[in-house]
Parts: structure tokens; sequence; C-alpha cells
């Protein structure tokens, strides 16, 4: 097993997502395998990274305001052809899609795209650590099968769960494990790792549960989906899996355009909000 400092091969990645959230346990994740980041905001901002410098892969949301991941990826590939075309000697740069949706469709248009391979949301330290090594021709001489997260509580993030409450061993709040994977991420010296993350996720949940009631009040199918597959993903990086469940409802409803009944499960999606508030809003 290779030690710290060989980890990442100091590997250069752009970290492409709008939600802060991501964008903080993204590059902490990046970072514990000693990769060099940089985070861009949007598909237009990963477009003027890559003007400005070379990476050596692309981990790319799909789903962004403007111009969204798939847009971007054509947008890389399209012009990389062009240097091609010129005479230019032009390594295909790996991007990765960072994807809340998990269906052989939404895999299939990420390939179409011209993305090379997919990580679901929420993604785990062992899930980016493996692509590293599948992707990176310095990291591939590593042993088959060998994943340094595992062992390690950052290991695995928890996967997503429904809403149904009816089970009598009704799940807690927030599971721990979650947690845990996030705080075994703190570098040495530096800030606190999982009371910055809670902060920006009661800070940004707030805003996206106020546009999920807005679109559910105005009848907006997109938007509700928008918001509540944002809230769903981050929701489940910190443990709030019932919680992220809800959310999961709510997004396919919107996604289906099947809004029909959404008004009734605003109130348990609030009451359940206040529970995840008033757990995490301890720790912070």
């Amino acid at each position: 097993m290779m030690d710290e400092t060989d980890k990442g091969a100091a590997a250069s990645i752009l970290l492409v997502d709008d939600d802060p959230l991501i964008q903080k346990v993204g590059r902490a994740m990046l970072a514990h395998f000693g990769c060099r980041v940089d985070v861009a905001g949007s598909g237009r901002e990963a477009l003027d990274a890559l003007c400005r410098q070379r990476y050596d892969m692309v981990f790319m949301d799909c789903q962004m305001p403007g111009m969204d991941g798939y847009e971007a990826t054509g947008a890389i590939r399209e012009k990389d052809a062009q240097k091609r075309e010129g005479g230019d000697a032009v390594t295909r740069i790996p991007i990765v899609a960072l994807t809340g949706l998990a269906t052989d469709e939404d895999r299939e248009r990420c390939l179409r795209a011209g993305m090379d391979d997919y990580l679901s949301k929420p993604f785990s330290v062992g899930g980016v650590q493996s692509l590293l090594n599948r992707w990176l021709p310095a990291r591939q001489d590593r042993a088959p099968g060998e994943t340094g997260g595992q062992g390690s509580p950052a290991a695995e993030a928890p996967k997503e769960t429904g809403g149904d409450l009816s089970r009598h061993d009704e799940p807690p709040v927030i599971d721990q494990k979650a947690l845990a994977a996030i705080a075994a991420l703190q570098p040495p010296g530096g800030e606190d790792i999982l009371k910055k993350v809670i902060s920006l996720y009661l800070d940004s949940s707030l805003t996206l549960m106020k546009g999920i009631r807005e679109a559910a009040e105005g009848n907006n199918a997109d938007a509700l989906y928008r918001a509540a597959h944002t809230l769903k993903s981050s929701s489940a990086y910190l443990g709030a899996l019932t919680f992220s469940g809800m959310c999961k409802e709510l997004e396919m409803m919107g996604r289906g355009n099947t809004l029909e009944g959404v008004a009734a499960r605003l109130a348990a999606l609030g009451q359940e909000y206040e529970r995840v508030r008033d757990a995490l809003g301890k720790l912070r």
C-alpha cells in the first residue's frame, strides 16, 4: 500500500459542482489522496479553468444551473477534437460524472455526453479512490482491488434510503457513520471540517427548503426537481437518510411532472427537516 506522499501521484484535479457542501467534501476526499484540487462552481467556470491549465482528471457534476455538466463535457471534447484536427497532440482528460441519479438511462446519457465514468452521490472515499486508480496512469501499478480507504471510518458513505417511517425500528435522525466519515478527512492542523460542513448544510438547506415549498405552491415541477435533487444528496452526506429519502420522493415527482399530492408531503418533510436541524445544530 502506498504511503501518504504517494497517494495521489501529485495529480491535478478539477472538481466541478455548484453545491458548496459537495465542493468541501469532495475537495477533502481528493486531498486525502494527495491530489491538488481546484474547484469550479459551474460548467462555464470549468471551461475557463481548463483554458488556463491542463488537469489530470475532472470530476463533473451533471445537474448545474446555466451550463450543466453534459454541455460542459461536450464543449471540452469538441475543443480537444479541434486541436487534434489542427495537428496538436492532445491527451484525453478523464471526466467522471458526479450524479445523484443512478438509472441505466442516466449512465448512458453521461457516456454519450463524452464522460468516461460516473460516481453516484453520495460518493465515498473508497469510490473516489477507485476512480483515481482506474483513470490516472501513475496509480495503475497498484495491486488489483487495493483500496487504502478500506478499514478506515471514511471508507464508505451511507447509502440512500427511502422515506418510509412505517417500520417499528425507526432509524435515527442522523447516521453517525456518515459524520465519522467526514471527520476522518480532517487534515492535521486544519479547520474542523465536520463543523464547517454542518454549517454549510444548515445554511444551504434553508434556501433549498424554501425552493421546494415555493415550487410546490407554484406547481413548478422543474424547480421542485432541482431543489429536491440537491437537498437529497447533501442530506445523505450528513447521514440524514430518512430526510434524504423524502427529498428523493419529491425529486422523482418533479422529474416525472406528477405533482398531485405534493402539498400533503410538505408537512412531513418540514417536521423531519426540523429534527435534522436540531440534531446537527447541537454538533456545530
